[in-house]
């Protein structure tokens, strides 16, 4: 597996993986050639997590919300950075809870530019829906 994606990424073909694995699982199989940089976008934070054991709905969904679109932006600005080096070494990983917020309305479009700049993209711990919705709205701004 590690052999085709490294072909596949010397032939310029960006690849998109929708997995229901974990996301140990997807990047431990090969999905990623070795010198690629990792943008891993998750809900693991200590003040969500507070928050959490604080059972406070809506500040866990604000919170993370923030955090999604923060992770995003420094995600951005990553990328930004290395122009100068290379930006097709980057792969961008996020796990199916981070995913849902990253798809809302109000975030969707940073995501999504953010995805396309990326030689790789692994959306891991995804739902059916998820992974259709992904599509949708990558082929609503392609020109594929």
């Amino acid at each position: 597996v590690p052999d085709c994606i490294d072909k596949l990424a010397q032939a310029g073909i960006k690849i998109w993986v929708l997995t229901g694995d974990k996301m140990e699982t997807a990047i431990n199989i090969g999905l990623l050639r070795q010198e690629m940089k990792q943008l891993i976008i998750q809900l693991e934070s200590p003040k969500i997590k507070a928050l959490e054991k604080a059972e406070d709905k809506s500040a866990i969904e604000k919170a993370s919300r923030e955090n999604i679109r923060h992770q995003i932006s420094e995600g951005a600005q990553q990328l930004a950075a290395s122009r100068g080096t290379y930006e097709e070494a980057f792969a961008l990983i996020i796990d199916g809870k981070s995913l849902a917020y990253a798809l809302e309305d109000n975030t969707k479009d940073m995501f999504l530019d953010l995805a396309i700049r990326c030689a790789s993209v692994i959306c891991c711990r995804s739902s059916p829906k998820q992974k259709a919705l992904v599509c949708y709205k990558f082929h609503s701004i392609s020109s594929f």
